[in-house]
């Protein structure tokens, strides 16, 4: 997943430099708030069973790489649109907050995909 990876902007920017004009990298991400603000995050009721993967799974991952450092289970998607657009994306957009199917979180609880072109 790609919160896990320890150099989530590498990666990005490696996916940025592979991807014919006008290509998209897609993502399936935890569900998670738009921002990291703690009074956010407690709102979803699935935070404190990511936080407790984050703390046993996630974090290990992201910090196995001496100087580097993953986005984390719970990481908001305003952290996600940032780290893309740092490297050169041109838009991001986030899907499912209100849409309808299965990728909606009223539907599965803990799934939004996240797609950057």
């Amino acid at each position: 997943s790609f919160h896990d990876m320890s150099d989530p902007e590498g990666v990005a920017a490696e996916a940025l430099k592979a991807l014919k004009p006008g290509g998209m990298v897609f993502l399936i991400e935890p569900y998670s708030t738009k921002s990291d603000a703690t009074k956010d995050k407690l709102s979803s009721p699935l935070a404190p069973t990511f936080c407790g993967f984050n703390t046993c799974f996630c974090t290990p991952c992201g910090k196995s790489v001496p100087g580097k450092e993953g986005l984390g289970t719970v990481c908001g998607t305003d952290r996600f649109e940032a780290l893309f657009n740092k490297v050169g994306f041109s838009s991001f957009e986030t899907f499912g907050d209100d849409a309808q199917g299965s990728m909606a979180p009223a539907t599965n609880g803990f799934r939004l995909m996240l797609a950057t072109k």
